[in-house]
């Protein structure tokens, strides 16, 4: 079958990692960490995350500032380093309140044969701190890495996807090149790949990005 339904994220994730060239296709909604919510403080950069009215924990200078409940999620690393030739269709479903913690998106590197279609987010946050790397070829500098939402690196289709979200990212002091966006973060061509597409695709929500060099 070329079709791989999904009915949460475990399922999610699993069916990216475990198949190539696929459909995978939501069912229904999903909603994660029910029962939190999230804001943005716009001139620290802080995002709080509250139970009901109670502020549980907050995202400060680059790191959260206390415990993680048990009974709520993050995303500590993305879902996959590629979706693997598949197409993920929502059709037309929601996954509502992910928290990604400083991590570049859900997806590494989106490709070229790889799509995401017809899915929103809603009531998320991702936060972004990036790790630098000197690379081979320029050894008199230092890159970090790049952030969106659903991918750092973009050479795909997004097409009919809605992006709500809270996004933080901070730029290290010494930074010769970043790339943070709302919805992917380094869309170029790169090694003689195209950049890819991206149609009836909306983003909302807040971004704050600081930099390191300006504290």
């Amino acid at each position: 079958d070329d079709v791989v339904s999904v009915k949460t994220i475990d399922e999610l994730v699993a069916a990216i990692t475990d198949n190539t060239g696929k459909t995978i296709r939501l069912e229904n909604d999903i909603k994660v960490n029910a029962g939190y919510s999230y804001s943005l403080d716009d001139t620290s950069g802080d995002v709080n995350v509250y139970k009901g009215e109670e502020l549980v924990f907050s995202y400060v200078d680059g790191e959260i500032d206390s415990d993680i409940p048990a009974d709520f999620t993050v995303i500590s690393a993305p879902w996959a380093e590629h979706l693997n030739g598949n197409t993920l269709d929502g059709n037309g479903h929601t996954i509502s309140g992910l928290y990604l913690d400083n991590i570049p998106g859900l997806i590494t590197t989106l490709g070229e044969t790889d799509t995401i279609k017809n899915l929103k987010f809603e009531d998320c946050v991702h936060t972004a701190d990036p790790e630098g790397y000197i690379p081979e070829d320029k050894p008199d500098k230092t890159y970090w890495h790049h952030s969106g939402f659903i991918s750092e690196y973009f050479y795909g289709l997004i097409e009919n996807v809605t992006v709500d979200a809270i996004t933080v990212a901070y730029v290290p002091e010494g930074a010769t090149m970043t790339r943070n966006g709302g919805i992917v973060g380094y869309a170029s061509e790169k090694n003689a790949l195209p950049g890819g597409t991206i149609k009836n695709t909306a983003r909302f929500g807040s971004i704050y990005v600081e930099n390191y060099a300006e504290q």
